[in-house]
């Protein structure tokens, strides 16, 4: 898959720089709901759980927390404008 690919491009080129590595996760553009954009980077950061660097590691699994918190709050979110729409 691409994404992965580019995932771990990102994670070999910014190793333990956390800051980095989560602003290249963080650009992007969408429309509609971001809940399948997220679940899907979460699919994708999966593989790095077994990365060489240990930073890598422990950014994927501090990073997946985040993501679930996003999904959660983006869920709400498209509830209630789906709530707004009737």
């Amino acid at each position: 898959m691409i994404k992965n690919t580019i995932i771990s491009l990102i994670a070999s080129e910014t190793g333990s720089d956390r800051a980095k590595f989560s602003a290249n996760m963080n650009t992007r553009g969408w429309s509609g709901s971001l809940v399948p954009y997220l679940e899907d980077d979460k699919k994708c950061l999966s593989s790095l759980l077994v990365h060489k660097n240990s930073n890598v590691r422990r950014w994927v699994k501090d990073f997946n927390t985040y993501i679930d918190k996003q999904i959660e709050a983006e869920s709400i979110g498209d509830e209630e404008r789906d709530i707004a729409r009737f």
